[in-house]
């Protein structure tokens, strides 16, 4: 299992958590240290459909995702330009079901972003599977434990596709292992206390 560091974007400033002071993206590689991705959630982008394009430009040799909330193929252009080699999409923001035109453009790797917190069913959420990699899970171990039949539906599933967790307690990484997740996001600010748990 891999842990992917995640920072937040929000009017062109980079944070280590939602909430805080923001940093530099000197900084942010910094600490980012020997992992060679980092995962951008930017919340202008996904809130206002305003991503932060010029950020994303200025990181040079690194690999990194960005979940900015695309509404057609244009902003998927816009990202692939500014340099995102990892695409994350939002059912609820794109505009239609179909993601071929995305595969027309890119063979980069495309994730869908799963929401089983609003009432919507594990299949109402796999709409894009015929045109994606993976997915992005953002829900907690605790709401998937309520539905007990849920996580063993998620495991089989996403069989064939690789799914990142997001979760901000390190002793929750057997509990996604056993549900099929190969990678977690972790907020860079506590990357540390995961690493400690190793595999």
């Amino acid at each position: 299992m891999e842990f992917i560091p995640l920072v937040f974007l929000k009017k062109r400033k980079i944070f280590l958590k939602r909430e805080g002071e923001p940093s530099s993206l000197k900084e942010i590689i910094e600490k980012k240290g020997d992992l060679t991705e980092l995962y951008f959630f930017d919340i202008d982008g996904i809130e206002k459909d305003k991503p932060n394009l010029c950020t994303y430009q200025q990181i040079q040799n690194q690999v990194f995702w960005v979940d900015s909330g695309p509404r057609d193929i244009g902003d998927i252009v816009d990202l692939l330009l500014a340099g995102a080699q990892k695409l994350i999409i939002r059912q609820t923001l794109w505009n239609g079901k179909d993601l071929s035109p995305i595969r027309e453009v890119t063979e980069n790797e495309i994730y869908s972003f799963l929401d089983l917190s609003q009432s919507n069913t594990l299949q109402q959420e796999l709409v894009f599977s015929s045109s994606i990699d993976g997915y992005i899970l953002f829900s907690k171990k605790r709401d998937l434990k309520q539905d007990f039949k849920l996580g063993s539906q998620l495991k089989q599933s996403l069989k064939n596709f690789k799914l990142i967790v997001f979760d901000e307690d390190p002793q929750n990484i057997t509990y996604w292992k056993s549900v099929g997740a190969q990678g977690i996001l972790v907020e860079l600010g506590r990357i540390k206390e995961f690493t400690r748990y190793g595999f």
